[in-house]
Order: structure tokens, then C-alpha cells, then sequence
């Protein structure tokens, strides 16, 4: 056969990858024998993901280009007059991603005519084009991968991915959860009010994941830790589907362990069943998916001395999608997905952190999230030399959180001292606080991709305009504070500023509901310049800016110098597609959550206290009120969004077309993040609290927080990795991160203290006192970590696949409540220099059977997850010192274990 090498396993190659598109493409060269172009050939590319089969000629040059192709495996058939035909089978289409062939070579025709000669496709291996670091999983992997039911659950097994001990999902290259971002089907379905979740879907529904970590072009951004990007699956041109169910139960699952006290949980009952199905509406035109998963739960969950309280929760999880084809290279899709979320837990709320309990009712919680996310995204392709790609987008999202029904009991909080140095929290009543917010999402965008010999341009526009409607409270008469710690020299207490720690009863403000909003505009371009036949430079730039609009419908505040340049190079060391160098350096910027402007930017809220002389339960009355927050803070002149910048290098090699290898260095540092603060003036030094004394939300370091230390936080990183691709049998990949990741400021997410409800507002970097001890390894920070998965196909349709990992403690420090408000935590040693919590590992294993034949196949998984039930710790409390200097007594204990061992039981029906 003649054709080039690069048609085979080796040379398959994907160009710049692109995280909130829904689709991929394919390119090549086609020639003669001798390498002379050939122009007018007739190239055809079919697959079952692709509605109407396309047909180009290729250009002067030989090149040929399919654009905006769904994810699939496709055919590609290539024709000339007087030339053997030649097709190329089983060629994947990844997310994101251009495949490319390479150059395909055709032989003139015989005096007998032959049939065409065909040539099979492989998996991508090296990407040449671009510099950006990730992984993606198909599903074929998610088939082999043991895993929760959550698409978000699969993330874990990629480089640099680590599930926070905070609370905060997933942390990627050192940041915290709450800085990623997440695309479905083309539009951005992160919570706009925490950030803290995105749209929840079961793998089931999709069809691929990718993970951007970082090096990537000028077309992603508003994000400081990793953009996730899920396409769901379609219908096509016959119908196919499944119906499944997924059980497990407390016979099933260990006892949990629940952090201080060792509470355990009883066992979980958990259970899903649902359906997916796609198919033509009008064949090669109008095609359908529909989906539909919900599941239920309950666990008992012992509270201490109490005994155990029922948790049970259910999930209505659903994904809608028409895909039309009007004209045969352009494409629209209409995605409706949703993730509606209710439970009653035993949960503590944002402010509940009790030692012991009078009663169970501040841990009976009840939980609501979720919405709809719906998106329309169309693509057309002009003649392989023109991409447009447009879309839009509505997201929305219910939280609450707070008492279950019928709990109108007033919560209280007596701080008891037991020694002259140690005090316990008390909680009697209710739940307490609650929070009721309605968050919404518009996105557009529009991009142009315009092919000019060398050079591959694209520039966009987009917009995002947040909103969130939010209400607080508590329940009645309000949470209720009693015997505050009353300093032993009674002129303190005069002199105090924060005067409330010397009352004996207080209640919390009652809030009132605040009505804010976020436009959020931008725009890029970039140049992918193939220099030589080895050497691809980008180059591009993205412009953000971000609007903040108060209560009084006003921007309060704008940042508009968002500049993000991004640059990269990647060298083909031989000339043969087996050994690749690359390397990149960018500037990355993150889109502030509304939780922040709704305090940044709120003039009706009241955040503080208010103080009786006797227990207002039983008639006590007001002697005076505390009020520190909130008003619509003046504009500040040349506040920066946060941001960090990013160096990286890297290595690849293919080895023996199976052994596929990578070296990779990142080195990331933030520069800036947007931050309130709080001024300790010192007499000694008037000057220390910035212009005219003031705090208020800036940058530290600058401006009115100069008295605080500017933002430090480093990620250093070397990722190895190893993968063994191209067989049919059998897949493994490994990878290995030795990290560093330290400095003075966590991120967005407050890990110091595990502040969900507010992020970027660190209550450990708002007062200038809290500097001192403060820089040292960051709480997610994990020196090594190890990860290892792969499958085995045995004979008569038996799979196994397995996950391991082992990965370094988090370091742990000792924190006490600092004396200008008591409840700020400051450094009373270095950050973590208090020792680490101990390595842990895990091991999940996956048994499945497919019966083989044709038609309806069922196939039956079984999945034991955390299958060595060490349940070792994740996190400890570090608060060794808590109000008036008093100790905590769980100081160093565990708060957070892993998840015990759990057996799940799964049948599907695929047809």
C-alpha cells in the first residue's frame, strides 16, 4: 500500500484544542505518490455521528478541511480522475480538537480497476499544535473506570486533580474548587452565586469530558483553576439507547466516619434508575436525545448522644437535545438539561461549629439546589476555509439552605468555659440561619476560525450577565448568643471597638434581601503560525472586564484592564510525529462570584449584632446594636481582578507506536486577587491603614488594604506520565505530580477556615495582624501524588478496570481567633508547620459483563469502591485557640475521613 506513514496508529494529531466548543474537526493533505499536490480531489467524511455525509475538493495546495464535526469515529473516502481510491476507517473526532491525517497519498490507477485501499485510523497521541495541558475521557473510558455516578467524579483520575478536604470539590494546579469553571454543551453552567457547582449530569448522558489545566489559548478564560468542558451524547440516524439502574445499600457500604466525635453513619441506601434514548425525527436531518435519571437516597446519621436522625435526599436529573442539519455543513443544537437537587440532612450550617449539643435541631438541615441550564449553538462550515461558530445561553439556579420544615425554633449559642483555658461551644434550639437564592446565567458568544496558508486565525466576542436574588434570616426571634467571653479587666471592655464580645446576649441582624448582578464582557485573538514543517508558535491576547451592579441598580464597581496575553511554541523533534517540545506563558483571569458583590455591593443589607440585657426569648430588651455591614462601598480607582500568570514545559514521546510518555513543568503564581479587608489601626502608626484609614474590598498590598501583605500563592509542579495505547485488549495510564504549592493566601475559597459561603473573602487575610506566620505550604497543598488506572478485556465479554491513587497529607497549623473581631483566625506558628495529615490510598475496581450478540444486550457492573476501606483522615481541625484565647479541645482531630468501602450493583439494557 502506498501511503505516507503518518495514516497510521503514530500520526494522528489534533490542533489547538478549544474548551467551550461541542465539537471537532479533521484536516489533511492529499498527493501523489511523488508529493506533488493534488487539487480538485473529492474527499468524503461519514460517521453515525454525523447527520448528512460532507464532500470537499481539496485546494491548490492539497488541503483539505472538515469543520465543526460532532464527536464520533468517522470514514473518510478520498478520489482523484485517474488515481486509486484510497478511505481511511476509524478516525476519532475528540473534543475540541482538529484531527489531522496527515498526508494521504494516492497511486494511479491500473489497467484492472481495484477497489480502494483502506487504511485504519487510531486514537490521537501527540497534539503539535498546541501547548495546553489536560486530558479528555470518551465514553469508552467512562465504561472502564470505576467512579461515583457524577461525571465530576471521573475529573480525579487526571493529572493535578485533587478532591479538596475543604469542601470545595475538585482543586486543579493548586487552586481551590471554586475557581474552576465548567461548559455543557457549549455554555457556561458554573454556579454564578458560590461558583462552588456547575449542572450535575450522570455519565450516562455523556459523551465526553475535557480538562483544560492550563497553557491554553487566548480563547478560554475567567478561570484560575481548570476549565471542564462535557458534551452530552445525540441521536443519530437510528435509534439506540439503554435503560439502567444502580443499587447499593447499608449492607453495601461500611459505617462512615463523620470527623470529631466519631459519629459513624449507618449505612447509605442509594439508587438511580433511568433511560437514554436518540434516534432520527427526520433521518439525516432532525435528530433527538432524551434522558432521564433520578435518584434517591437516605442514610441514618448518628448525632452525639441523640442517636441517629434520617438523612434521605432525591435528584431529578434530565438532558433534552435536537440537533438539526438545515444545509449540509452547517449545524444547530438545542440542549435543555436539568439537575433539580432536595434532602434533608444532619448538616451544620455556614456558622454552626458546636462542641455539644442540647438538643439535635441545629444539625437538622435541609438542603435545595439545582435548576435548568438551555443552550443553542450553531456551526457553519464555508468551505473548509471559514469556522463560525455562535451560541447562547440561560442557566438557573435555586439554593437554599437552612431549617427543614416546621423548625421555627430560635437557635443559641452559649460559650461555656470548662478551665482557665479551654471553653465549648453549646448549641440549643433550631437550625438557625437560612439562605434562599435564585441565581441566573446569560451567555453569548460569537467566533470566527479563518485558515490562511500557515496561518490559523480566530477571534470572538463574548457576554455573561449574572444576577442573583438573595434572602437571609433566621429563624425567629434570631440566633442567639449567650455568656461571650467577658475579658478579665473590665476597661477592655470600654476600650473594645468590637464591644459586643462584652455583652451576655446578643441575636444576629436580621437581613433583608438583596438584588445584585454581573456583566462580564470579552474578547480574543489568536494566531496558530506553522513557522516550519516543525515549529508551531501561538500567539494571541483576551481582553476581560468585569461590571459590578449594586442594589441600587448602579455599577458599583468595574475592572476593565483585563488584558491577558498567551504565547506558546511546540517543536517536532525528529520530524516523525514520535517526540514533541512545547512550551507556554500566559496570564489568566478569574470572574468574580455574586456572593461577593452582594456584599461588596449592598446598600440594604444589615450584617452585626444586636445586644439585650436579658435573654430575648424571655423578654429581654435591646441596650445597643453593633453594624458592620453593609453599604455600596465607593469605586476604587484601578482595582485589579484576580489573577496569576503561568510558565510551562513539557516533553512527549511515542514509543513503539504503543508507548506514549510525557515530562511536563508548571510554575504558577498569583499576582493580584480581589479581597476585603479590615483595618486594626495601630496608634502607633496612623498611617498604617492606607489613605484616610479606610478598609473596605481591594487589593492587598495596594491601595486602601497597603497594610496588608500583597497575595502570595506558587504552584510548582513536574507531572510523568505513561500510557500504553492502541490495543484492543487491554488501556493503562499512570501519572505521578511532585508539587509545591505555598504562600500566604489560599484562593478563593477560604481553606483556612473552610468559608463556603463567601468566597473571595478570607476571613485568615483581612486584618493586618493576621500577616504575621502567615506564608508557608497552602492547606491543598500535596507534595506526591500517584495515580494509576487501566482495563483488561477477558474473553466472553468479561471486562475489569481498576483506579489507584496515593497521595501526601495536607499540612496542618495551629490557628487562633484573633482579638479584633473573634472570628478571624490567625497564624499563632508558620502555616503549616504543625506536621501533615497522614498519606492516603485509595483502590476502586470495576467488574462488568456484556451479554454478546446482536439487539438488546444487557450488561451487568459491579463496582467496589474505596475497596480497602481505610477511611484514612483528610482533614483536621486547626483552631488551636478559640475566644478570649481559650483552647480548643478538638485541636489536631480529624474533621473529615475518606469514604468508606461501598459495593454498587449495576444492570443496563443497550440497544
Amino acid at each position: 500500500m502506498c501511503v505516507t506513514r503518518l495514516v497510521v496508529l503514530s500520526s494522528l494529531i489534533c490542533a489547538p484544542l478549544s474548551a467551550q466548543e461541542t465539537h471537532g474537526s479533521v484536516e489533511g493533505v492529499v498527493a501523489t505518490m511523488q508529493g506533488t499536490p493534488l487539487q480538485s480531489a473529492l474527499v468524503t467524511v461519514s460517521g453515525p455521528s454525523l447527520q448528512r455525509s460532507r464532500t470537499f475538493s481539496t485546494s491548490p495546495d492539497g488541503v483539505f478541511r472538515f469543520l465543526g464535526l460532532p464527536v464520533g469515529v468517522y470514514s473518510i473516502s478520498v478520489s482523484a480522475i485517474g488515481m486509486r481510491p484510497l478511505q481511511l476507517s476509524s478516525l476519532r473526532v475528540r473534543l475540541g480538537a482538529v484531527t489531522s491525517t496527515g498526508s494521504l497519498s494516492l497511486v494511479p490507477v491500473p489497467a484492472v480497476q481495484l477497489e480502494a485501499i483502506v487504511v485504519a485510523g487510531g486514537p490521537v497521541v501527540i497534539d503539535f499544535t498546541t501547548t495546553a495541558n489536560g486530558a479528555r475521557l470518551g465514553q469508552q473510558e467512562f465504561e472502564l473506570i470505576p467512579s461515583d455516578r457524577s461525571f465530576r467524579d471521573l475529573l480525579r483520575v487526571m493529572p493535578h486533580t485533587y478532591e479538596s478536604t475543604h469542601g470545595d470539590g475538585i482543586n486543579v494546579n493548586g487552586s481551590t474548587g471554586i475557581e474552576n469553571m465548567y461548559f455543557v454543551d457549549g455554555i457556561n453552567t458554573t454556579d454564578p452565586y458560590l461558583a462552588a457547582t456547575s449542572t450535575e449530569l450522570p455519565y450516562n448522558f455523556v459523551q465526553e469530558i475535557q480538562l483544560l489545566s492550563g497553557g491554553y489559548e487566548a480563547e478560554f478564560g475567567r478561570s484560575l483553576g481548570g476549565i471542564v468542558n462535557v458534551v452530552t451524547r445525540s441521536g443519530g440516524n437510528e435509534f439506540h439507547g439503554s435503560v439502567f439502574g444502580y443499587f447499593n445499600n447499608h449492607s453495601l457500604t461500611a459505617e462512615e466516619r463523620l470527623g470529631i466525635g466519631g459519629r459513624q453513619s449507618r449505612g447509605a441506601n442509594v439508587y438511580d434508575f433511568g433511560f437514554a434514548l436518540g434516534g432520527p425525527v427526520v433521518r439525516e436531518r432532525l435528530w433527538f436525545f432524551a434522558a432521564y435519571d433520578p435518584t434517591f437516597r437516605n442514610a441514618d446519621i448518628e448525632i452525639d448522644r441523640f442517636g441517629f436522625f434520617e438523612e434521605k435526599g432525591t435528584d431529578h436529573l434530565f438532558a433534552g437535545k435536537l440537533t438539526w442539519s438545515p444545509q449540509q455543513n452547517t449545524r444547530a443544537v438545542l440542549s435543555v438539561l436539568g439537575d433539580i437537587s432536595r434532602a434533608d440532612r444532619v448538616h451544620p450550617g455556614p456558622f454552626t461549629n458546636p462542641d455539644s449539643l442540647v438538643n439535635p435541631g441545629a444539625l437538622l438541615n435541609r438542603f435545595e439546589d439545582g435548576g435548568v441550564s438551555t443552550s443553542l449553538v450553531v456551526t457553519r462550515d464555508i468551505a473548509g476555509q471559514w469556522l463560525v461558530n455562535a451560541s447562547l445561553g440561560y442557566q438557573y439556579r435555586n439554593l437554599y439552605d437552612g431549617p427543614r420544615a416546621g423548625d421555627d425554633s430560635a437557635r443559641a449559642t452559649e460559650v461555656v468555659p470548662i478551665n482557665l483555658t479551654q471553653a465549648i461551644q453549646v448549641f440549643s434550639g433550631g437550625f438557625g440561619e437560612w439562605i434562599d437564592a435564585d441565581n441566573s446565567r446569560f451567555s453569548a458568544k460569537l467566533s470566527a476560525t479563518r485558515f490562511l496558508a500557515d496561518h490559523t486565525l480566530k477571534a470572538g466576542l463574548e457576554w455573561e450577565a449574572t444576577a442573583t436574588d438573595e434572602r437571609n434570616g433566621n429563624t425567629s426571634p434570631g440566633v442567639i448568643i449567650i455568656n461571650l467571653i467577658v475579658p478579665d479587666d473590665p476597661a477592655a471592655c470600654q476600650n473594645n471597638p468590637f464591644f459586643f464580645t462584652c455583652r451576655h446576649f446578643a441575636i444576629f441582624l436580621e437581613p433583608v434581601e438583596t438584588d445584585v448582578s454581573g456583566r462580564f464582557p470579552a474578547a480574543f485573538i489568536q494566531d496558530s503560525w506553522k513557522a516550519t514543517d516543525r515549529l508551531t508558535v501561538n500567539l494571541g491576547v483576551r481582553w476581560d472586564a468585569q461590571y459590578w451592579v449594586g442594589t441600587d441598580g448602579q455599577v458599583a464597581q468595574r475592572i476593565t484592564d483585563q488584558w491577558q496575553p498567551r504565547t506558546g511554541f511546540t517543536y517536532d523533534l525528529t520530524g516523525r510525529g514520535d517526540h514533541k517540545l512545547s512550551g507556554s506563558f500566559g496570564r489568566f483571569y478569574q470572574q468574580t462570584a455574586l456572593r461577593l458583590v452582594s456584599t461588596r455591593a449592598n446598600g440594604v443589607d444589615q450584617n452585626g449584632f444586636r445586644f439585650y440585657d436579658g435573654d430575648p426569648r424571655t423578654g429581654g430588651q435591646p441596650v445597643g446594636e453593633f453594624v458592620s455591614c453593609c453599604s455600596i462601598e465607593v469605586e476604587r480607582d484601578g482595582l485589579r481582578g484576580s489573577h496569576f500568570d503561568e510558565f510551562s514545559l513539557g516533553y512527549e514521546s511515542l514509543f513503539d507506536d504503543r508507548y506514549h510518555i510525557g515530562v511536563r513543568g508548571v510554575y504558577r503564581t498569583l499576582r493580584d486577587a480581589v479581597q476585603p479587608g479590615r483595618c486594626d489601626q495601630d496608634p502607633a502608626s496612623p498611617n498604617a491603614c492606607g489613605p484616610g484609614g479606610e478598609s473596605g474590598t481591594g487589593n492587598p498590598g495596594r491601595g486602601i488594604l497597603t497594610y496588608l501583605d500583597p497575595v502570595e500563592r506558587v504552584y510548582r509542579a513536574v507531572e510523568f506520565s505513561l500510557a500504553i495505547v492502541g490495543d484492543r485488549r487491554y488501556s493503562l495510564s499512570a501519572n505521578y505530580v511532585l508539587s509545591r504549592n505555598s504562600g500566604n493566601y489560599p484562593g478563593a475559597h477560604d481553606q483556612d477556615q473552610g468559608n463556603f459561603f463567601f468566597p473571595s473573602n478570607n476571613r485568615s487575610y483581612q486584618f493586618r495582624s493576621q500577616m504575621v506566620n502567615n506564608n508557608g505550604p497552602l492547606p491543598n497543598d500535596h507534595s506526591h501524588a500517584f495515580k494509576l488506572w487501566g482495563s483488561y478485556q477477558f474473553a466472553r465479554g468479561f471486562r475489569g478496570g481498576g483506579f489507584f491513587t496515593v497521595s501526601s497529607g495536607v499540612p496542618i497549623s495551629r490557628l487562633s481567633l484573633v482579638q479584633e473581631i473573634g472570628l478571624a483566625p490567625g497564624f499563632i506558628t508558620p502555616r503549616g508547620s504543625e506536621g501533615r495529615t497522614p498519606t492516603i490510598w485509595d483502590f476502586d475496581l470495576r467488574v462488568s459483563y456484556t451479554l454478546q450478540g446482536s439487539g438488546a444486550r444487557p450488561r451487568f457492573t459491579l463496582d467496589i469502591l474505596n475497596a480497602g476501606n481505610t477511611r484514612g483522615t483528610l482533614g483536621v481541625d486547626n483552631m488551636f485557640e478559640r475566644f478570649g484565647g481559650r483552647d480548643n479541645p478538638n485541636w489536631g482531630r480529624p474533621r473529615s475521613h475518606q469514604d468508606p468501602r461501598t459495593v454498587r450493583l449495576g444492570v443496563e439494557l443497550l440497544f
